[in-house]
């Protein structure tokens, strides 16, 4: 039965959480040298990418530049340790954010996490707290070994987000109430599919 289900949607980074988790992950994996060492790289690569003929902005190109040079070849059980081991205890909450989580998982509401975060951080970051399902930026693997690419699915940001968003909305609904929590500009796609909105 559907009649009255409500979903509430979250971003992650600078919503439910402060800050952003991915440069700390990176450092927890590769070292400050490291990610120092290739940012410079990843954001010529970035720069001197293709544009809108791939469907991916500048930032997109970046980051998965940098993931790349930090993260390919790397076995996916050895990162996932590193993101619960040293990224999981670093873990700041938004403290109305968590509650309004908690209100919203206490009321029998389907909670979703859409988040542009990697996979292997999610992972971590959330297994302590009550969600329905979570949409974020998967990495590829081959035979438990990261490529250093993003899966098919893309990075889960921006309009990538919001298109992520309504697919699963149009899968697990209807819903005769949704909620959205983000922040601006970049949840803006999401937030505008959502019935109430409220921007952190």
């Amino acid at each position: 039965m559907t009649e009255g289900r409500v979903l509430a949607v979250f971003d992650w980074d600078g919503t439910l959480a402060e800050g952003d988790c991915l440069f700390p992950f990176l450092v927890a994996v590769a070292g400050p040298a490291a990610c120092a060492l290739t940012w410079g790289a990843a954001l010529g690569e970035g720069v001197a990418g293709p544009g809108d003929a791939t469907g991916k902005d500048l930032r997109t190109r970046v980051k998965e530049a940098w993931v790349r040079r930090l993260l390919q070849g790397r076995p996916l059980a050895e990162v996932r340790e590193v993101a619960r081991t040293r990224l999981r205890p670093q873990r700041r909450w938004r403290t109305f954010m968590h509650a309004t989580l908690e209100r919203h998982h206490a009321a029998g509401h389907d909670v979703l996490i859409a988040s542009g975060a990697l996979d292997v951080c999610m992972d971590a970051l959330l297994d302590d707290v009550p969600h329905t399902d979570r949409l974020c930026t998967s990495l590829e693997t081959r035979d438990g070994i990261l490529t250093g690419s993003f899966t098919a699915e893309g990075n889960c940001v921006r309009n990538r987000k919001a298109e992520r968003v309504a697919a699963w909305i149009a899968d697990h609904g209807p819903y005769a109430t949704t909620w959205g929590y983000g922040n601006l500009p970049h949840d803006l796609p999401m937030l505008n599919l959502l019935d109430n909105r409220v921007v952190v």
